[in-house]
């Protein structure tokens, strides 16, 4: 709706790799342009969209240039919590501002360049992802769609509403159509 009635670019984001390919089908079937056009629906995990983050703003010592000019790190998912950290203590200081993160939005704009994130499983992500989310693009562009009792990555459940006032700063729905294949799959 966000691409097809009001013009935007939204990404989702997920740590389902699988997940990816089967929406990246979807989209395709359903002819929406997942490119860099006006309009667009587009999906990626979020430790590739992290690291289009940390190599875009060339956080630290560890990205480095290849012989073709490409900008890359090496072990990323290694050491994806250490780059998080850095990559906030930049956000947090300042390093990075208002300025830093248009100029970004603009020349990796097709990684980056987004006008809404919808984040999937969102009580898996952890507190330093949601917080450099939150803090680049703002608590207005977010849509989380939260899965309650299914951790994966964490025992812990990521509390995006914190400090947050309803129907003021968030809006919570409860969906009364689920759309997942389940009952399908099973019966098929």
């Amino acid at each position: 709706d966000l691409a097809t009635q009001q013009g935007a670019r939204s990404l989702i984001l997920t740590y389902n790799h699988s997940l990816v390919s089967d929406i990246k089908r979807t989209l395709a079937l359903a002819e929406i342009p997942d490119g860099i056009d006006d309009y667009t629906v587009n999906i990626s995990t979020l430790h590739k969209f992290f690291y289009e983050l940390v190599v875009g703003f060339e956080i630290g010592d560890s990205v480095k240039e290849s012989k073709n000019n490409k900008k890359y790190i090496l072990g990323f998912v290694q050491n994806y919590e250490n780059h998080l950290n850095t990559l906030k203590e930049y956000l947090d200081l300042n390093l990075i501002g208002e300025k830093e993160i248009s100029e970004l939005m603009k020349t990796r704009h097709e990684q980056v360049g987004w006008d809404y994130l919808l984040i999937d499983e969102a009580q898996d992500w952890s507190e330093l992802e949601k917080g450099i989310i939150i803090k680049i693009f703002g608590k207005s562009r977010v849509i989380i769609a939260d899965g309650v009792d299914q951790l994966i990555r964490s025992q812990n459940k990521c509390n995006w509403t914190r400090a947050l006032k309803p129907n003021i700063d968030f809006k919570k729905t409860h969906e009364k159509k689920g759309l997942r294949q389940k009952v399908n799959l099973v019966d098929f």
